[in-house]
């Protein structure tokens, strides 16, 4: 019975340990979508209220292998 609550609890540190790591991910990529505070404050289930801007620029480009670029990095 100790080994397999060992094995058990072994398996459930493991678990966790890759639920932090995806979760980390997941905030990362967030992140990259949204300014911060907006992404904080999404996560805590309060309303973000929205901005104007006066004058604004949106940029669409395709970068070849970009995605390949940034894993590298990491």
């Amino acid at each position: 019975m100790e080994k397999y609550t060992n094995n058990l609890e072994a398996l459930v540190n493991e678990r966790t340990d890759q639920l932090t790591e995806e979760k980390k991910k997941t905030d990362a990529l967030l992140y990259e979508m949204l300014p911060r505070y907006v992404a904080e404050q999404l996560k805590m289930g309060h309303k973000v209220e929205a901005e104007s801007f006066d004058c604004v620029t949106i940029y669409f480009s395709d970068i070849v292998d970009f995605t390949s670029m940034r894993k590298a990095r990491h």
